[in-house]
């Protein structure tokens, strides 16, 4: 089996949704992950896409953003969100974000990345916070009858970029048909 991903695609209107920041775990200098909930509608997207984020820190600048969750009738969200030098955005979501701030969500992109159901092998690569979607798409193929084999690589240049150590550890011991390979 393989992953797929096409051109960034929207939907055909706009959506805002709120959600709140409800826990912030600022995991290194230069990383944090975000678990917000949506306050009133949820975000109608897919595992494996990414939305049109605004804080209110910085407002006027939306940034695209991948889910680590797939969709959830309760609509919780989480994000890993690293610092890029030069990013207005990531810098203050990974340095000021606090618990009661109020995000917009909106429209969903990416298009297809999804797993392929025609074949009995799935193998995923990610590195740094590009782990983000391919979480959300490992829960997601949890919730099927029969998940198929898959092999998670995560790569980073040294081990303690490795951020995602422990939650890794705890998905591979849950999902029997996972296997997941550190790379440095």
């Amino acid at each position: 089996s393989r992953m797929q991903s096409a051109t960034p695609s929207s939907t055909d209107t706009d959506i805002a949704v709120s959600a709140t920041v409800v826990e912030h775990h600022r995991l290194r200098t230069d990383l944090a992950v975000v678990r917000l909930e949506c306050n009133s509608d949820i975000v109608p997207f897919r595992a494996g896409q990414y939305v049109d984020v605004t804080v209110p820190q910085r407002p006027n600048l939306p940034r695209r953003l991948s889910p680590a969750l797939p969709p959830s009738m309760d609509g919780k969200l989480e994000f890993h969100v690293r610092t890029v030098p030069g990013g207005w955005v990531s810098k203050t979501i990974v340095e000021s974000t606090s618990p009661g701030d109020v995000w917009t969500v909106g429209n969903p992109r990416g298009g297809d990345l999804h797993v392929d159901d025609t074949g009995r092998i799935v193998v995923m690569i990610a590195g740094g916070t590009g782990l983000a979607p391919l979480r959300a798409l490992l829960l997601d193929v949890a919730r099927r009858p029969q998940p198929p084999r898959t092999f998670l690589f995560v790569g980073a240049r040294t081990p303690r970029d490795l951020y995602a150590a422990d939650m890794l550890a705890l998905l591979g011991e849950a999902l029997p048909w996972l296997t997941i390979v550190p790379v440095t």
